[in-house]
């Protein structure tokens, strides 16, 4: 038998003997491919494990690591002006496409990272092309509440990051880190269209330094066990974001269904409610939940919504908002706190048409980017208005 120790009691592991014959095989250099070609298991959960403990490294000269900077999309959302590092507006708002599902469990459906296009192609029948005479957006109309979203904004497409082939996703996850921080130097606050919802921790390790409260829409509590070290999935990610010493607060909305035990762990730091919950609260009920003076990053999992708005995405559960409902509770928010961050992910490309995901989706990045623009200044809805 074998023992690796890392620095946590979890860190730990007693291997057998086909195990320790896969390590042996890395005694001298070696490709992956080569020495994995024979194995009569499954050696990948092994390999990302010794890869993070470092008994394994990477040979970039071997497999130099490529440049993920952002590709501009073929149509931009909502025809939009394409971002440029030359761009300098104070307080603009960008989209940015996180073109990624490696964190996705192999029992659910692949197709998340297909979800910023799929997201950009629905956005065109809401384009906007309609500027004020300061050349800034005329917003789009709200019929439900009579109000005008993101008039006067600065907003703008950055594209993409792409996969690329033979990237580790805690690669990917390190340069979707590094770009994220270099927009909020250029004073830019980012919606990140996923994309599976283990970038969000990414997202989140972005303001590391800044204390920061984290709202979360979603139909699972994404609080599952890791399965060896460094494993971030879209089952886990906020067991990994509760683990960070800058996240304050973390409130989850939209829970539903039978789970784990997930509600052992609230505690002043982590507060949850229930689809069914939030609606016997009026909204100001459940922003009052947000910290005074502490900055949020908002994170929507399209699966909040009812299966039967938002069908395509991988993990759908029934008995979900609605649209209206969130949209409502988004805006509130929007009203009560600064949004320094947000991000909508696990959209898929639509299984049939017509489907309504992808517009769904579109429109609640348009309220999503009007909550980030009011900075906890709107007036919001009517106090007393119920979800």
């Amino acid at each position: 038998m074998l023992f690796i120790t890392g620095d946590r009691p979890e860190q730990t592991f007693e291997l057998d003997d086909e195990v320790v014959a896969l390590i042996g095989r890395f005694e001298h250099r070696v490709s992956l491919s080569c020495a994995i070609a024979d194995v009569p298991f499954d050696p990948l959960p092994l390999i990302c494990t010794l890869l993070d403990l470092g008994v394994l490294l990477r040979d970039d000269i071997l497999t130099p690591r490529p440049d993920l900077k952002p590709i501009p999309a073929q149509q931009t959302a909502f025809a939009l002006p394409a971002w440029s590092s030359a761009t300098q507006h104070e307080g603009a708002l960008v989209i940015l496409g996180a073109c990624s599902d490696a964190g996705t469990l192999p029992q659910y459906p692949m197709g998340s990272a297909n979800g910023p296009d799929a997201i950009r192609d629905a956005s065109q029948e809401l384009a906007m092309r309609e500027l004020l005479s300061s050349g800034l957006l005329a917003g789009w109309y709200d019929s439900d509440t009579d109000q005008v979203l993101l008039e006067n904004a600065h907003l703008f497409d950055a594209g993409n990051i792409c996969i690329r082939p033979g990237i580790m996703a805690s690669e990917y996850a390190q340069a979707l880190k590094a770009e994220l921080i270099a927009y909020r130097k250029q004073s830019a606050r980012v919606l990140l269209l996923g994309g599976d919802h283990s970038l969000t921790l990414a997202a989140i390790e972005s303001f590391e330094g800044v204390e920061i409260g984290v709202i979360h829409f979603d139909a699972h509590s994404d609080l599952g066990y890791r399965r060896f070290v460094g494993d971030v999935n879209h089952s886990n990610v906020f067991r990994w974001i509760l683990d960070l010493e800058h996240v304050r607060h973390v409130i989850q909305l939209g829970v539903r269904g039978l789970r784990r035990q997930f509600h052992e762990m609230a505690s002043d730091r982590y507060q949850f409610l229930s689809t069914y919950q939030i609606r016997e609260r009026t909204l100001d009920e459940v922003a009052t939940l947000c910290r005074s003076g502490l900055p949020y990053y908002l994170s929507v999992d399209i699966d909040v919504l009812d299966p039967s708005a938002a069908p395509d995405t991988p993990a759908p559960v029934p008995e979900g908002l609605l649209p209206t409902e969130l949209r409502l509770l988004i805006r509130r928010l929007g009203a009560t706190v600064r949004l320094i961050g947000a991000d909508l992910m696990e959209v898929m490309s639509p299984r049939s048409f017509p489907s309504t995901t992808q517009l769904v989706a579109a429109e609640l990045a348009i309220e999503i980017l009007s909550a980030m623009q009011r900075d906890g200044n709107g007036s919001g809805i009517q106090a007393q208005s119920r979800c």
